[in-house]
């Protein structure tokens, strides 16, 4: 037996009998315990849209700003057979990088950020 299927026989076991569809109800909302505090439930799916959107506009960004940044990397264009070189191209790497890091990695940082500030490091 699989750890896999050890844990599901467990999972099982703490769910009791259930019809398949009371089931599925089950592992839908046993991720989202903390979701059901909110009460309305148009607040809560227009944070979820905001927040859908912000991550794509997120990631949109971080991919027109990681064009440049592989044209200017030396091992891109040593793969590619390319030379090119603008004054102060390092910096300009450097730069772009950054941004790319903390502008794209935001809501991952900032999630990293509250979980040691409460002290409950994980993928909850």
């Amino acid at each position: 037996m699989t750890v896999s299927e050890e844990g599901k026989e467990e999972k099982e076991k703490t769910i009791g009998h259930m019809g398949h569809n009371e089931h599925m109800e089950y592992m839908e909302h046993e991720a989202h315990d903390d979701h059901m505090a909110h009460v309305d439930s148009k607040g809560h799916e227009d944070h979820h849209t905001l927040m859908l959107s912000d991550l794509k506009n997120r990631f949109i960004i971080s991919i027109v700003l990681t064009v440049p940044v592989l044209l200017l990397s030396p091992v891109i264009q040593a793969f590619l057979g390319l030379d090119m070189y603008l004054p102060g191209s390092g910096y300009i790497l450097f730069l772009l990088s950054s941004v790319v890091y903390f502008y794209g990695g935001f809501p991952i940082l900032k999630g990293f950020h509250d979980e040691m500030k409460a002290g409950s490091p994980g993928m909850k």
